[in-house]
């Protein structure tokens, strides 16, 4: 896979090459260059403003582009393009691009019954929903704990849904989602599989398994199920076995969190909170205080 992060001389901030994700490839950087010339590139690409707005000239194919590229703002070139661009700014760019490969395009095509679709070139343009999702994937391609892995992928399967719905010649046929919701029996099973493995990193590709859809109808029919994400209910179901583990055992924190999934303690304490308003220690010597104070003190 040649992405523009191959061509282009820059200081990378953060990659997602080391996180194991292989639906997109992402890369924030520096560019200190002021033109690039770019041929034979193998994925399509996205690239949003990130920094100081900046003026931009180019083409794409033999087509001429220019824009103001305002912060947010961001533009599309299809793989196979050729293209080349100059730009003028006071300072280095800072660019978030996301590398979409064509079979990841080609499996929600395939998923949704869909011909082979063409992706438009796009330059200096507002899309709030694309923005979202790349800040956000490009947050989680950088942690380790294993709710990270689940939550990329559901953004980056989101996001490619998402470029072909707006950005391509197919784009209207997708808006027509799955109907429906999964099956009682469908869920407990994908209820035991999440409990079974709630130590381990899970996957969306696993959880659609368990079902025997593909992923973009798994997460569609999930959504519509449960009223929120694989990857949030995941992580509701983590913090949930937390707090048993600290009801019910003296394990130490750090180890209840090793238990649940978590990276360490701190992220187990970060997302403990956000659930619950409290730390982990703080929960635990409350419930340790209502015990005593229904029973008497020990002694």
């Amino acid at each position: 896979m040649t992405s523009v992060s191959d061509r282009m001389p820059t200081s990378i901030v953060e990659t997602s090459c080391a996180s194991g994700l292989q639906s997109v490839e992402v890369m924030k950087a520096k560019i200190f260059t002021d033109e690039l010339e770019v041929k034979d590139l193998t994925t399509h690409t996205i690239a949003v403003n990130v920094g100081k707005a900046y003026h931009l000239e180019g083409a794409v194919d033999t087509a001429p582009f220019q824009a103001m590229m305002c912060p947010g703002m961001l533009k599309v070139v299809p793989s196979g393009a050729a293209s080349r661009w100059n730009w003028k700014s006071e300072a280095p760019l800072d660019i978030l691009h996301v590398s979409v490969p064509e079979a990841a395009v080609r499996e929600i095509l395939v998923e949704s019954e869909l011909p082979q679709t063409e992706i438009f070139t796009r330059v200096g343009v507002v899309d709030g929903r694309v923005t979202a999702l790349s800040g956000s994937l490009a947050l989680q391609v950088a942690k380790t704990a294993s709710d990270g892995r689940l939550a990329a992928e559901s953004l980056a399967h989101e996001l490619v849904v998402h470029l072909v719905r707006n950005f391509s010649s197919r784009g209207e046929l997708l808006f027509m989602e799955p109907r429906g919701r999964l099956a009682l029996r469908e869920m407990r099973a994908v209820d035991s599989f999440i409990e079974a493995n709630l130590d381990k990193s899970i996957s969306l590709e696993q959880l659609a398994g368990v079902t025997g859809k593909s992923r973009f109808h798994f997460a569609h029919l999930f959504r519509r199920s449960v009223g929120t994400a694989p990857y949030r209910y995941v992580m509701e179901r983590r913090v949930a076995r937390a707090l048993a583990l600290l009801r019910q055992s003296s394990l130490p924190v750090s180890e209840i969190a090793m238990a649940t999934g978590f990276a360490d303690q701190s992220h187990l304490n970060r997302s403990f909170r956000k659930a619950y308003g409290t730390t982990p220690v703080s929960a635990r010597n409350r419930e340790s205080k209502i015990v005593q104070d229904d029973y008497g003190a020990p002694g």
